[in-house]
């Protein structure tokens, strides 16, 4: 016990020798201060998951032990400040108005960054009339974010954070122009759902998501899936604004988004768009061309679409150049099951996809509560891209659940004697296989029992 207090005490004067965060994993008192921003408010979860809903008219913020009613100014941080770090942070929103949630902390100090290990932001309801933010403010570092939106109306969100930031009229910066890899806010994995969203708030002009950060902030590996919501006065930016983000995967299932770009500002090493529905009313491999801001740098991208519907289609831009398609480096796939309305990029640039879906065997015999299953292989063409549909399952379907019934997995179980059809669906393609179900073997056996002695009273008969 003795070794163990002195070796605490020796890290604690070398965390004070030298300008080190004392690290603190347990989680404190929500703080209220509300001298932040020119007075607008902050509330500092300190680590404790906390719940914001709607009281009548009030927005409170709700702990296991306490509350506290909040105006619609005020910034939620799932971390703290002074340089504390916490092992996670957890916060639910159900209702009610606020400026942002941060899931990390906030600190201006270099020497005393303040940090989250964990980050956990759901939001099911309420209005955000600032920004959702995986990250922290200016010098703040989370390990893991996780954000996930099931409804609600929000201005933006940001998977990573914001590395620099006007606090009280004054300008903080985490990070530089020249080398944003080194930037003191920083976020390493970050993984964004949106299952429904109104971006923006009707009253807003426009709404932005960025999976990486804003400002030089670091965002290493980032992921964003959209599966639904209305997005149609939003841009959706795979890398961040300004900063580096080192790999993106983006996928979009449904919803309607105005435009999809990979990079703003900054650096993006690599992105994958993968498209399988929805709508985007406009689409850059690169960055949007007609926008002069947008500079960023992509180094390559791999952009699948396999459905929903692309209004327009375009190359973009990269380092403010003209992004040229060329099918190793930078790659467009393109499906039937797409519909491009306009597409301005190279056929050269293009590779056209085809697939099919096989079954085998075509037909099937089965005896009576008996159970085979039905195998499965998708094909396309060109080979080698049936990767692409892993995530997609077949769907089966019995005609008559009273012949013949069918799991997920197509395993087909007899019922009843006769004949039906079971149909396995993928994607756009559909087979049938038809299936009969006979008798079971004790039925067989006696069936050829009785016409072997039926036989041999025949031949018998012949001869005597």
């Amino acid at each position: 016990m003795k070794k163990f207090i002195y070796l605490i005490g020796i890290s604690f004067v070398f965390c004070i020798l030298l300008n080190l965060p004392i690290i603190s994993f347990a989680a404190d008192t929500p703080y209220y201060d509300s001298t932040y921003n020119n007075n607008n408010g902050a509330l500092y979860a300190n680590g404790t998951p906390i719940t914001i809903e709607k009281d009548g008219e009030n927005t409170v913020v709700k702990w296991l032990e306490g509350s506290k009613i909040i105006t619609n100014t005020v910034t939620i941080f799932g971390g703290g400040t002074k340089g504390k770090t916490y092992s996670s942070s957890n916060i639910t929103m159900e209702d009610g108005e606020v400026y942002s949630i941060v899931g990390g902390g906030v600190s201006t100090d270099k020497n005393n960054s303040s940090n989250v290990e964990n980050v956990t932001i759901t939001i099911n309801g309420g209005e955000v009339t600032g920004n959702v933010v995986g990250g922290g403010y200016i010098y703040s570092q989370v390990e893991n974010s996780k954000i996930t939106i099931n409804n609600g109306s929000i201005v933006g969100i940001t998977g990573g954070g914001f590395a620099s930031l006007m606090i009280d009229n004054q300008m903080y910066y985490a990070g530089t122009v020249d080398n944003p890899k080194e930037s003191g806010n920083r976020v390493n994995n970050v993984d964004i759902t949106i299952n429904n969203i109104t971006m923006p708030p009707e009253r807003f002009p426009s709404g932005v998501v960025y999976a990486g950060g804003q400002s030089y902030a670091y965002v290493g590996e980032t992921s964003l899936t959209i599966n639904g919501g209305s997005l149609s006065k939003a841009y959706v930016t795979a890398g961040g604004l300004d900063g580096y983000t080192k790999n993106a995967t983006v996928t979009i299932t449904n919803g309607l988004i105005d435009v999809y770009q990979s990079i703003k500002k900054g650096t993006l090493e690599s992105v994958n768009l993968k498209v399988t529905g929805g709508t985007l009313k406009s689409l850059y491999v690169g960055a949007e061309t007609g926008d002069s801001t947008a500079s960023g740098t992509i180094n390559s991208a791999k952009v699948e679409l396999l459905g929903g519907t692309i209004e327009f289609l375009a190359p973009g831009k990269s380092n403010s150049k003209p992004l040229e398609i060329d099918k190793e480096k930078y790659m467009v796939l393109l499906a039937d099951m797409a519909t491009i309305l306009k597409n301005t990029i190279p056929e050269s640039g293009q590779t056209h996809l085809t697939y099919d879906l096989l079954v085998f065997p075509n037909e099937l015999d089965i005896l009576k509560s008996n159970s085979e299953k039905i195998n499965t292989s998708i094909t396309t063409k060109p080979a080698g891209y049936e990767y692409l549909f892993t995530d997609n399952k077949i769907t089966w379907e019995s005609n008559n659940t009273n012949i013949a019934t069918v799991s997920d997995e197509g395993i087909v179980t007899g019922i009843n004697i006769g004949t039906t059809e079971i149909k396995a669906s993928f994607l756009d393609k559909t087979e049938t296989v038809t299936v009969r179900i006979i008798s079971s073997p004790r039925v067989i056996a006696l069936v050829i029992i009785l016409s072997l002695i039926s036989l041999i009273v025949i031949i018998i008969s012949i001869f005597v």
